[in-house]
């Protein structure tokens, strides 16, 4: 059990164990990291481009995340976790006032090109707050982005990363797997099917925000179904990237999910949307469709903020997401301060990438989404 009281970093080291032992490099693996490292990194570095951030950024984000309105509604302690494969995580773990640290807890990945202290998920903080959901929060970084360690060579050592974040949730925080809930936006949606689906036991609520089938489809949509996309396929799927399928994940995901998207998505187009593969279609598995307009101001459909994006009901697509992201978690007799009260200091930032790294704010990264 962890200290209410502590501010010091909470740490912890996972284990391989009978659920994740897929994971570890076998000797042929080892092999190909070895042999194929350049191109490795080179297609690490077009998917996963927070690998390239600037320490500046970091710093910056760093500051901006500790002051942040919102953020210092909950108690904020740093968290370092070791994986199996001896990487260290860093990320935050947010905990409500008048939780205890085994309470319900929500995993949050963020999208390929930001770090956990940029605010993806702020707007489902604010939800949260309104509500008065007594739950706590766990956000952190992959390997070789922001602070956290490691190199980042092949797409199951991100898996490794968050299902090392489930170990410490379930065994360090002592969360029962019914109450782990997670949430993935894009990239870190791809991420957590991973996760979720190796651990039957983890029945908690799932959102997979505008996140694809799998790289290997999204890769093959993007560059339009010809010879180019079929060979850029053959050569991912050689450097292992194949093991980044939420879509294959569907099928054994147990516990209530929900899977957003846009029928106007830029990025994750046609196949590639998660919806549409066929374990999507599972009674424990709802599909919303995002209607957000240009004549509303969104010129993004991949990576415009939930927040701001209006439902034909009325509603706001936040509002729909939180209630299934919450849904069973239990809300307290006093709720806190609404969202508005944090109004732009909570307002959830549009997906940027780290490309060159310009000179902008946490809410404004202007470069090109990935996934």
């Amino acid at each position: 059990m962890v200290s209410a009281v502590t501010n010091q970093t909470i740490s912890f080291t996972a284990k391989w164990d009978a659920s994740n032992s897929s994971l570890q490099d076998t000797v042929g693996c080892k092999i190909n990291k070895i042999c194929l490292y350049f191109l490795h990194r080179f297609a690490m570095g077009k998917v996963l481009p927070a690998t390239r951030i600037l320490q500046e950024r970091v710093e910056r984000s760093k500051i901006t995340f500790a002051d942040n309105q919102l953020v210092n509604r909950f108690q904020r302690k740093p968290i370092e976790i070791t994986t199996p494969d001896g990487v260290k995580l860093r990320g935050t773990f947010l905990q409500s006032s008048g939780c205890d640290a085994s309470a319900p807890v929500v995993i949050f990945a963020q999208p390929n090109p930001m770090l956990h202290t940029e605010g993806a998920f702020y707007n489902i903080l604010s939800d949260a707050l309104d509500k008065g959901k007594q739950c706590n929060f766990i956000l952190f970084d992959y390997r070789e982005c922001g602070e956290s360690d490691g190199t980042a060579i092949m797409a199951k050592d991100l898996i490794v990363d968050g299902e090392s974040i489930y170990q410490f949730a379930r065994d360090e925080l002592n969360v029962e797997p019914k109450d782990i809930h997670m949430m993935g936006w894009s990239f870190g949606g791809g991420v957590t099917a991973g996760v979720k689906a190796m651990h039957p036991e983890c029945t908690g609520n799932y959102v997979n925000d505008r996140s694809f089938t799998g790289i290997l489809e999204t890769v093959y949509e993007l560059l339009g179904k010809g010879f180019l996309a079929k060979i850029a396929c053959v050569v991912l799927r050689f450097l292992g990237w194949e093991a980044l399928n939420a879509g294959k994940a569907l099928e054994s995901l147990q516990g209530n999910a929900l899977i957003t998207y846009h029928p106007n998505d830029y990025l994750i187009r046609g196949a590639a949307q998660l919806r549409k593969s066929p374990y999507a279609i599972q009674p424990n598995i709802h599909i919303l469709e995002l209607q957000g307009q240009e004549s509303d101001g969104i010129q993004n459909y991949h990576a415009h903020p939930l927040a701001i994006i209006t439902q034909n009901n009325g509603r706001r697509a936040i509002e729909e997401v939180g209630e299934m992201l919450f849904s069973g978690i239990p809300t307290s007799q006093e709720q806190d301060l609404p969202g508005r009260e944090f109004s732009s200091a909570t307002r959830e930032p549009t997906v940027g990438s780290s490309e060159g790294d310009e000179d902008s704010s946490e809410w404004d990264t202007l470069l090109e989404v990935r996934v």
